[in-house]
């Protein structure tokens, strides 16, 4: 992604992380940014989440999931 992209919806939010190799849906992402007060309230019917901060609070999972610890190489 270029630049900021800001608030947006987020069912938008997970498109655009799913485009970017975090698949979630809406449903898995709102119940994310629930339990951790990442949405900033409502716009019309929408619920808004800033995608930046969504995504990079989410970075550490991805990071850990595309990139395990192999528990047979941890100890010789």
């Amino acid at each position: 992604m270029h630049g900021k992209i800001g608030p947006v919806s987020v069912a938008r939010c997970a498109e655009l992380l799913t485009a970017g190799g975090d698949k979630i849906d809406r449903s898995a992402l709102s119940r994310y940014c629930d339990s951790h007060q990442l949405k900033l309230g409502k716009v019309g019917r929408e619920m808004m989440v800033d995608f930046e901060t969504v995504s990079d609070h989410r970075a550490p999972t991805i990071r850990a999931r595309l990139c395990p610890v192999r528990r047979d190489l941890a100890r010789p």
